[in-house]
């Protein structure tokens, strides 16, 4: 089984925690997790739902555009392990195409 790493999102969680001066248990409460689960969020080994990231948008007054879009970037880097720069590149032009 490979080790996901959601680095970008996670990093700018922990960042925005701290600024606030909550602690992992408090985060966890605010969206209805373990807090051994929001652990595994905050260190990348796991993904924040989408509908938590509008929780923890609100709790710690953080930009939600700016969090979804971390999140986003890393599901797109999980996605795409597998596959060459060029078959990326060229899946989002199609992407923008359709747009």
């Amino acid at each position: 089984m490979r080790t996901r790493n959601y680095k970008r999102i996670s990093a700018k969680l922990q960042e925005l925690r701290k600024a606030k001066q909550f602690n992992q248990k408090q985060m966890a409460q605010a969206i209805g997790i373990s807090e051994a689960m929001y652990s595994r969020i905050e260190s990348g080994e796991r993904a924040i739902q989408h509908s938590q990231i509008d929780v923890v948008a609100q709790v710690l007054n953080a930009d939600i555009i700016e969090l979804r879009s971390l999140n986003l970037a890393d599901r797109i880097e999980e996605e795409t392990k597998d596959y060459s720069k060029n078959e990326i590149a060229k899946a989002f032009n199609v992407l923008n195409r359709n747009k």
